[in-house]
């Protein structure tokens, strides 16, 4: 599993970085993997760490005051021009930009999220900066503008480190050819050391055991799903905690708590430690989520995780739990049989796995002990062309097809108007 380079591995200390990534969601495993990146670089390179978030309050709030942020366009309300040149100045002012991991690289809701990471990229290749991933997703990618989009991202970047198998195949599928400078590792999150279990789960008093549910809404699954699950765990003698990992997620919460009262519980998601903890003294975990279920790895927590897409069974599986990935639909009864199953936790092959990761990011930050790669002149100005595009021309463009849009779009044949709906990215 472990990549073969051959990188000088003595890091220059002191080194400037923005670390970037789906920061200010929130989404607590997004948030969390940005937290450990930006410790590993702080603490252990001694990096002055700079995070690019869409919401400045909120990750502060959970990540913590140790570093410097600066506001980025995405995801938020964006950026005003002096904003926007704000950003690029802290671009030009630091030595590289980390992509911090996690699916980055798809374009299932739309592709934000992919323009957000490779904008960031390809300003920094301009400036002449490392640019740097690690423990990225990828997949699924649908759109011929997110296919571009991994293109560019992939063509700005000095060394690429995905979480898995799957998804290094992925991008050189998509792409159609073999990629020099990407590599397969583990999930960032795997920077992190074994979290103890210490103190309570909640505040509340109790002699029960603790059992975490960190559920979604999903195509196939929702409060009906959640309700059988949760009847089960309290059938069973558990006290049932609710981890909310997105705000969409309390609507969830909310139809449980109006079944199961005092039976049900809400957990702290407002801070990187509270999350580690949460799970660490839980006695059993069901999980949506994969960083709920990695956090329960590292914890041996035993935990049963339920895949919604490809990436639980591919990330989890990668580090030999496969038996514990359930099919969404699974039954109560085959998630019952699961969690009764002895937790397999292999602490040395779990040791080996976290040392090995931490060897990738020291091979990774190798990068900045050579000259930073350099982009064809062709797709230099290709990127440019497509940013003048994206953030000038087209914003122009959707202003004056809303002003002329009442008056000569009865006149404007639907072909002419579903090919300005394409370009333009609007309905108009």
């Amino acid at each position: 599993m472990a990549s073969k380079l051959t990188t000088n591995l003595s890091i220059p200390k002191g080194k400037k970085a923005i670390v970037v990534g789906y920061v200010g969601g929130i989404n607590v495993g997004d948030e969390a993997i940005v937290a450990v990146v930006a410790n590993v670089l702080k603490e252990q390179y001694e990096f002055d760490v700079t995070i690019a978030s869409g919401q400045v309050p909120l990750s502060q709030e959970y990540i913590g005051s140790a570093f410097s942020y600066i506001q980025a366009f995405y995801p938020g309300k964006g950026l005003d021009s002096r904003g926007h040149q704000a950003l690029l100045n802290a671009i030009k002012d630091t030595d590289c930009v980390v992509f911090a991991g996690g699916g980055l690289l798809q374009d299932v809701h739309s592709t934000n999220l992919m323009r957000h990471c490779t904008y960031f990229a390809t300003q920094a290749k301009r400036m002449g900066k490392h640019v740097l991933a690690f423990g990225l997703g990828a997949g699924p990618i649908k759109s011929a503008q997110g296919k571009a989009l991994l293109q560019m991202f992939m063509d700005h970047n000095d060394r690429v480190f995905v979480r898995d198998t799957f998804s290094k195949q992925y991008i050189e599928d998509t792409l159609k050819v073999n990629v020099p400078h990407l590599h397969v590792g583990f999930d960032s999150i795997l920077l992190v050391d074994r979290i103890s279990k210490s103190g309570q789960v909640a505040a509340a008093e109790t002699n029960k055991k603790w059992a975490g549910l960190c559920l979604r809404e999903w195509k196939g699954f929702g409060l009906t799903q959640a309700k059988e699950l949760t009847k089960a765990l309290v059938n069973s003698g558990y006290q049932v905690l609710f981890m909310a990992y997105e705000k969409k997620d309390l609507a969830l919460y909310a139809g449980l708590k109006a079944e199961f009262a005092d039976d049900i519980a809400l957990s702290d998601e407002q801070h990187f430690d509270s999350s580690l903890s949460t799970v660490a003294n839980l006695d059993v975990l069901i999980s949506m989520r994969l960083h709920a279920n990695l956090f329960a790895i590292l914890a041996g927590t035993r935990f049963v995780a339920l895949a919604y897409d490809n990436k639980l069974k591919s990330v989890i599986g990668s580090l030999g739990f496969e038996e514990r990935v359930l099919d969404l639909n699974a039954d109560v009864a085959g998630v019952n049989v699961a969690l009764a199953t002895d937790f397999a936790q292999n602490n040395d092959k779990l040791a080996l796995m976290q040392n090995t990761q931490r060897q990738h990011f020291a091979e990774l930050l190798g990068c900045l002990n050579e000259q930073a790669s350099k982009v064809s002149i062709s797709k230099r100005y290709g990127a440019r062309w497509f940013w003048a595009l994206e953030l000038s021309l087209k914003p122009r463009l959707r202003k004056a097809a809303m002003a002329v849009g009442p008056v000569a779009g009865k006149l404007i044949p639907n072909g002419i108007k579903k090919k300005v709906r394409q370009i333009l990215g609007f309905d108009w």
